[in-house]
């Protein structure tokens, strides 16, 4: 164990890297595989929001079109360079030490055994691989440069923003800012959900592979789980990525209800199944431990169950087959029975899932809570106005 534990030092930052962290590097943001989140986010904002400001109040001036007006009042290109971009920055930045450090209380806490040592080295190995890939990190560049061309050669003109297009007395075409938009915006936006996105794959993978090792699991744990509540924390450690991705759908859903009369009604189930496909991706891979803690209740209830039921029939035939004695109060069987029956009690309290409600909860309410600005605009100042004062009456 002291062998694995040393490797397992080794990889407290298991899962620090991975795109776009090569391109941090390469552009100055980032030293010794350490990003330097504040400039990158600066850098994020400058090169992806501050040239669209330029681009489109220089179109003002001389076109006098009023792309201004249209720019600023696209909430979905203002939440998507302001608030998501920069916060995706951050939630990298918070989540990945935090998986490194759920990883290796893997190690830290006993569960891995002997037998598996050279098992769980090879897993720590290859998610490291994976994570330092230079295929996967210039496909995910290319893939999202390829992306922002789709919307420059194949998207049509009506159905992008009016700051976004040029008009002239002939025709349509897209503007400086539009260009802007599509090769580098988006492009940026998409490089930096696509690394989150492969870092979920890579936890799961992870958890997946860990999973199938014969895990020392303590059925009288009283996490309730043999000893793997630690995992709940990696759900809460998502809520930040899932604010993200909630905050671009909602910056869509906000340019539909202010520019095109639609209804928050219009997307409740779009709302509900991004919900509930964020919950599946985040907390589904713990699903792959329930084989080994359902195994680690049923052993438990098999052997504990008889412990407890032959300490409590020897605590019967001793106390209750024969006239109550002077120093009963002062036996310590009691109390041993009790410390016994409350230990056994964990096994028969074991859940199927390392999660808790309050921990699902948490993140359900920060992946829905960009949308709570799209509920209240889309429902009528005078109808909130009502339901104010029918309250204070």
């Amino acid at each position: 164990m002291t062998t694995l534990l040393t490797h397992a030092d080794e990889d407290e930052e298991l899962f620090e890297g991975g795109p776009p962290r090569r391109l941090e590097t390469l552009l100055g943001l980032a030293r010794k595989n350490r990003p330097n989140v504040l400039r990158f986010e600066i850098f994020v904002v400058c090169v992806g929001w501050l040239p669209l400001l330029l681009l489109v109040t220089g179109q003002t001036l001389t076109a006098h079109d009023g792309s201004l007006v249209s720019f600023i009042s696209d909430y979905g290109i203002q939440v998507r360079s302001l608030i998501a971009a920069p916060l995706l920055v951050l939630a990298e930045a918070i989540s990945v030490p935090r998986l490194s450090r759920i990883a290796g209380q893997f190690v830290t806490n006993g569960l891995i055994t002997t037998a598996d040592e050279g098992a769980f080295k090879r897993i720590v190995l290859s998610t490291r691989q994976l994570r330092d890939s230079l295929s996967i990190e210039i496909a995910i560049v290319l893939i999202s440069l390829a992306l922002g061309a789709v919307l420059v050669f194949f998207v049509p003109l009506k159905m992008m923003p009016g700051w976004s297009n040029q008009l002239s007395p002939y025709d349509a075409r897209l503007s400086p800012a539009g260009w802007w938009n599509d090769l580098v915006t988006a492009p940026i936006l998409l490089l930096l959900v696509f690394g989150c996105i492969w870092r979920l794959g890579l936890w799961a993978r992870f958890l997946l592979l860990v999973s199938r090792l014969n895990l020392r699991l303590v059925a009288t744990h009283p996490d309730h789980v043999g000893g793997l509540g630690f995992l709940e924390i990696s759900v809460q450690v998502f809520s930040l990525l899932g604010f993200c991705f909630a905050t671009i759908l909602a910056g869509f859903m906000a340019n539909q209800v202010m520019h095109e009369s639609a209804t928050i009604a219009n997307f409740r189930y779009a709302i509900g199944g991004f919900a509930i496909v964020m919950v599946v991706v985040v907390a589904g891979p713990l699903l792959a431990f329930t084989d080994r803690i359902v195994a680690a209740w049923r052993e438990g209830v098999f052997v504990y169950g008889a412990l407890a039921h032959a300490m409590g029939a020897r605590m019967e035939q001793k106390w209750l087959s024969r006239p109550l004695r002077d120093d009963a109060l002062e036996a310590n069987d009691f109390s041993a029975t009790t410390d016994l029956f409350s230990v056994v009690a964990n096994v028969y309290a074991t859940k199927v899932l390392p999660l808790s409600l309050v921990r699902l909860g948490v993140f359900v309410m920060a992946t829905l809570l960009p949308f709570l600005p799209v509920v209240l605009i889309s429902i009528p100042l005078s109808f909130i106005m009502k339901k104010v004062v029918g309250v204070l009456l």
